[in-house]
Order: structure tokens, then C-alpha cells, then sequence
């Protein structure tokens, strides 16, 4: 499964952003989505002033989300470096100023590869139909 918004997100937004105990929407999660956890999340790191240049110069709609305060943006921002601190290996931190192009580049590389190794360990690898 592909998402642009699961797991991460809800910790980094409700939980570092908005307040609420990480604990109590981690026992919410494993709940409702029976130990599914992400295998792989790209944190697009991007300073606010360009995200709103890019917003602006597409125009592109603002949610309740982009208009938050900045002490709301901040949080989440904390939140999710946080994340990446605490499972380096799962979040791939992504450097999101770059041109589009480049950091597609880079995200399709680094899922491609995970990929790869995730076949070459997977039962039953080796090659050939099963």
C-alpha cells in the first residue's frame, strides 16, 4: 500500500501538533490497524516560506492545516524530525528544496532499492516464478 498521509502523520499532527499523548494514538492505531505500521516514510523536509511560495505561485488551495499558526507548523516540524530520529532506517529524510524533478529522482532511488532488498530477503526469493 502507497500513502500520502497514514501513521506518521497522525502522531506528527495530532500528536506533537495539536497535543494529544503519542501513547494513546499509538494504542489507537494498533487497534484499528492490527500492527500495520509503515515499512517506509519519506519526510519531505521543506522550509515554510518556500512551501508558501510554491503554494502561491500554483495556487493551489489552503486546508486548515496551511493556515495553521506557525507554532502549530513548528510542532509538527518537531514531531517529525523526532520520528526520524527514533527509526533513521524506516523514515528517509528527504531534502524537498531542490527542484521537483530532483527530489523524485531521489524518492523513486531510495524506494526502488528498498524494494529490491525487501524481495531479496522475502520468503521464497531466489528467482523465477513461484
Amino acid at each position: 500500500m502507497i500513502a500520502d498521509r497514514y501513521a506518521d502523520s497522525t502522531l506528527a499532527y495530532q500528536g506533537a501538533g495539536r497535543g494529544l499523548p503519542i501513547s494513546a494514538l499509538q494504542w489507537l492505531h494498533t487497534q484499528a490497524c492490527m500492527e500495520v505500521w509503515p515499512d517506509l516514510t519519506f519526510l519531505l523536509e521543506l522550509p515554510r516560506p518556500t512551501a508558501e511560495d510554491r503554494q502561491r505561485s500554483q495556487q493551489l488551495p489552503l486546508d486548515r492545516f496551511e493556515t495553521a499558526a506557525d507554532v502549530f507548523h513548528n510542532a509538527v516540524q518537531q514531531g517529525f524530525v523526532e520520528l526520524a530520529a527514533a527509526d533513521p532506517g524506516r523514515v528517509v529524510r528527504i531534502d524537498a528544496s531542490r527542484p521537483p524533478a530532483v527530489v523524485l529522482t531521489e524518492i523513486r532511488a531510495v524506494a526502488l532499492r528498498r524494494l529490491a532488498e525487501h524481495h531479496a530477503t522475502a520468503p521464497g526469493a531466489g528467482g523465477g516464478p513461484r
